[in-house]
């Protein structure tokens, strides 16, 4: 069964792209997907990144920067306001992984990266769990990701990463009103 949802995706393109990363079908499907949410995009911002562009960007936004991370993907850097890393928004994390039967999949990064908890969303719709799926996004993802997504702004990234952080705020959006609207329905 193929996913109705783009989770999976967005979740590929918040990690590390190595030599591995298909830079221009990533990109080219970043685009069609804006499209698809309604996105008006100049020409200029459709441009395809070289790989090694894609990664130092990577790096400046997410890793490590002169003068500070831009925009770290762990929502335990905002959920407690203190920037620390493996805090309450991890521990918020983990009891919904926990709770959907998950245990995290060992990685380089932490349970709580914006591409984990992109994947546990879709593994969540993929399960038809509206009710976890609602309380993940209110009381978890959707408190955070704004304010990542507003310190990608701030740091002007390359059109890639500045579609990427809309794009994905657009299907949490969509997503949240439709399970909304579902438990709605059903209650």
């Amino acid at each position: 069964m193929e996913p109705t949802h783009p989770f999976y995706f967005l979740s590929s393109c918040f990690d590390y792209p190595d030599k591995d990363t298909p830079v221009a079908n990533l990109s080219d499907a970043l685009v069609l997907l804006a499209g698809d949410m309604g996105l008006q995009l100049e020409s200029d911002r459709k441009q395809v990144p070289e790989l090694e562009t894609l990664q130092a960007e990577y790096v400046r936004l997410f890793i490590n920067s002169p003068g500070g991370v831009a925009a770290p993907p762990y929502a335990s850097v905002y959920v407690n306001h203190s920037g620390i890393m493996r805090q309450k928004g991890y521990d918020e994390a983990m009891f919904f992984y926990n709770k959907a039967g998950f245990e995290p999949v060992e990685s380089g990064e932490s349970p709580d990266h914006i591409m984990h908890e992109l994947n546990f969303l879709g593994l969540l719709l993929d399960r038809d769990d509206m009710s976890l799926t609602s309380d993940f996004l209110n009381s978890h993802l959707c408190k955070w990701y704004p304010r990542f997504e507003q310190r990608i702004v701030i740091a002007e990234p390359l059109p890639f990463f500045q579609i990427l952080a809309q794009v994905t705020h657009l299907c949490l959006k969509q997503t949240l009103k439709e399970v909304m609207h579902e438990q709605a329905t059903f209650s």
